[in-house]
Formats: structure tokens, C-alpha cells, sequence
């Protein structure tokens, strides 16, 4: 089962257990029930497996997100966050990806062993190139908006958007990158911990990426109505702003002016966000949550 799906039948199981919560808690001292039933199983399970992690551990603002360094690779990672292509295994952590050529005598265990120990001469490290090179800009998130209803749920929202280059091919001098949203909107739950929420929101966003030394521009914008998930996230196409298959990879060549200068140049003019203009308002709660360059 893919990272998404295990997220998203978590989401699920969160509401649930607040559900359940709020109906055998109702006449109890909260103080006095074991801190392990704030949650659901699956989400400690999740918890333990690394699938998830914690921000913010300790604080009133103490939530949870995925543990992967590219939220990109969660739609085809597995629960220790592999995939495979061809004979090769791949693992995507929290900081890094890495690789391996495998073999059918080797089993899941062997390899896990050998890829968290980052096995000479068998694991290969692969740095994505906005970390070789530090200009494209990864993901950009803006901070939390919420109104505070406590003792009764209160609600909250934020936007995050992403632009990261994921390779250059030399002598082509092409640059594969993403341009993805992401929504989340959380409430909290009986005991007062956030967790995520369905509601409707409005997505709005503007945007120009320039490119390779003389600048190549790819500008538009996008508007969009969602009927709610707690944990929403899309990928638009940066030239003419249409919604595609979420992880999608856009494709950038140099154009004429471009073309006099060798690779070895304009590997170091990545995509970057030139402006931006994001915002989302969660309609059930009048929360906006913008980011702007």
C-alpha cells in the first residue's frame, strides 16, 4: 500500500476515533483518561513505521505530516518508503533518496538492512539537484490561520506550494521540475490535539518561474473549488495553469538565446519562483491562508 493511501486511511481513522471519543468521554475528566486514546491505532502505528512524523512535538501547535523529504514520491512509496524500477530498489527518507541494484536472491529485509546502513559500494545516494545547488526553492508553505473555540473545536488552514527540480539532463540541458499545492485543513479533536478535517475551500493562485540564464518565462494562474479533504494536494501546469495528475514532471528546454551557452552553465539556473501569489480560504470557517512573493 502506497504513503497516500495509508495517510489518507489514517485521516480517516482520526475522525473516526473522535468520533467514538466524544460519545465515551462525554461525562468523563479528560484529565484523567490515558493519553493514548487521543489517537486512533493505525495513527501510532503510522507513528512507529516512520510513514509520518511530528512538527512542532511538545506544543499546543503539535500536528503530524509525512515523513518524506518530497511529498512527490508518496503516491508510489511503500510503507518503508520503496519503490522499484527495473532491477533497481529505491527508498525515499525524510532527508534523502537512495538506490540499489538488487538481485532475486535478495529479500525485503536484507535490503532494508543494507539501505539504512548506507552499505559500501551496494547504496547510492542520490541528492536531488535543488540541494546540489541550492536555488530551487522546494516546498514553501505559509504559516497556520485558525480561530480559537476552545473548549469547543476550533479550526485552522494553510497553503503550501511547491517548485523543485527533480534532474538536469546534460548536454540537452533540460530540467524536470513539479509545480504542486498543497491544502491542509485540521480542526481539533475531544482532547484538544489537531487533526485533519475535511472542508470546502476556494484555492486561488498566480505565479511566473523564469529559467536558464536569459530568462524563460512560464506564468499563469489557477482558481479552483474543492469540496473538502484534510490533506489536499494538486499539481498545475505552469504555462497554462489546467490542474494536472498530481506529481506531475514538466519538461523545460533552452530555448535560441539560450542555446549559445554550454550545459555546464545553465545547470546552475535551475526553475525559480520569480513571483507568487497563492491563497486559499476554507469556507466553512472564513480562514484564509496566503503566500505571496
Amino acid at each position: 500500500m502506497s504513503q497516500q493511501r495509508i495517510v489518507a486511511n489514517l485521516i480517516k481513522e482520526e475522525i473516526k476515533k473522535d468520533s467514538v471519543n466524544r460519545i465515551k468521554y462525554a461525562n468523563t475528566d479528560l484529565s484523567t483518561v490515558d493519553k493514548s486514546e487521543q489517537h486512533s491505532d493505525l495513527y501510532y502505528k503510522t507513528l512507529s513505521t516512520g510513514v509520518i512524523k511530528l512538527i512542532n512535538e511538545g506544543t499546543p501547535d503539535e500536528y503530524w505530516d509525512y515523513s518524506a523529504f518530497n511529498r512527490g514520491f508518496t503516491s508510489i512509496t511503500n510503507e518503508e518508503g520503496l519503490f522499484a524500477i527495473g532491477d533497481s530498489i529505491f527508498q525515499v527518507t525524510d532527508k534523502e533518496m537512495k538506490s540499489m541494484n538488487i538481485s532475486n536472491e535478495q529479500n525485503k529485509k536484507s535490503i532494508l538492512v543494507a539501505l539504512n546502513k548506507n552499505e559500501k559500494n551496494k547504496v547510492y545516494r542520490i541528492s536531488p539537484i535543488k540541494r546540489s545547488y541550492g536555488l530551487s526553492p522546494g516546498l514553501i508553505e505559509s504559516a497556520w490561520v485558525a480561530n480559537s473555540r476552545w473548549p469547543s473545536q476550533s479550526q485552522r488552514i494553510k497553503i503550501g506550494i511547491e517548485l523543485t527540480c527533480l534532474y538536469f539532463t546534460p548536454y540537452t540541458a533540460q530540467f524536470d521540475f513539479k509545480h504542486n499545492f498543497y491544502i491542509y485543513c485540521q480542526k481539533t479533536n475531544l482532547f484538544n490535539s489537531w487533526i485533519y478535517y475535511g472542508a470546502p475551500v476556494t484555492i486561488s493562485g498566480a505565479w511566473v518561474i523564469g529559467v536558464y540564464y536569459y530568462t524563460q518565462i512560464y506564468a499563469n494562474s489557477f482558481t479552483y473549488n474543492s469540496p473538502g479533504a484534510g490533506n489536499t494536494s494538486g499539481c498545475v501546469n505552469p504555462e497554462t495553469g489546467l490542474l494536472q495528475p498530481f506529481g506531475t514532471t514538466f519538461s523545460v528546454m533552452p530555448d535560441a538565446a539560450n542555446q549559445s551557452f554550454t550545459w555546464e552553465f545553465q545547470r546552475d539556473c535551475q526553475p525559480v519562483f520569480e513571483k507568487y501569489n497563492w491563497s486559499v480560504t476554507r469556507t466553512d470557517a472564513n480562514l484564509t491562508a496566503s503566500l505571496q512573493l
